[in-house]
């Protein structure tokens, strides 16, 4: 039986949608390093606008105000030594300056222990990179946002489950 997990990511973009924030860690889930949006799991008694602000607190150093869109949802099954896991996630856009991040706010001894950088990527460069990103869609599915958002034409928000 899977466990299900909710979970919250934030798509840090800056304003002229040039640059999106993510980290690297080491995934025992991918067998490498991977980049990602910063989030994680919903705790207990916490909403969804809670975790992503305490995520992204923790995960970055960033204090978000106000409230962000949800633009992507996601969800995917993954094993780790504890079981197979179910994750439900939504992706909170949250525009932003350019800013130094810095795990130093995370509680977590593992996932400090799993981080290895930031950096701050273009979407251009993320489409044409051959790192590994979760999702693999990562690069597309932030320029069509980009270009929807700019036609008004956004209808959000998209599944983006890899099947």
């Amino acid at each position: 039986m899977n466990k299900v997990r909710q979970a919250v990511r934030g798509l840090l973009v800056t304003e002229k949608f040039n640059k999106v924030l993510l980290l690297r860690v080491n995934s025992a889930v991918m067998g490498d390093s991977i980049w990602m949006t910063p989030g994680g799991g919903i705790k207990n008694l916490e909403t969804e606008e809670q975790a992503l602000r305490r995520e992204i607190w923790e995960e970055t150093g960033l204090e978000i105000n106000g409230t962000c869109p949800v633009v992507f949802t996601r969800t995917f099954v993954f094993q780790t030594g504890t079981g197979v896991f179910r994750q439900f996630e939504k992706y909170y856009l949250v525009f932003v300056d350019e800013f130094k991040p810095t795990m130093t706010n995370n509680p977590e001894e593992q996932e400090r222990k799993i981080f290895q950088e930031y950096h701050w990527w273009s979407i251009d460069e993320i489409s044409k990179s051959s790192m590994t990103f979760a999702p693999s869609s990562l690069g597309p599915k932030l320029k069509q946002l980009e270009k929807d958002l700019r036609n008004s034409t956004a209808n959000y928000p998209l599944d983006i489950s890899e099947r």
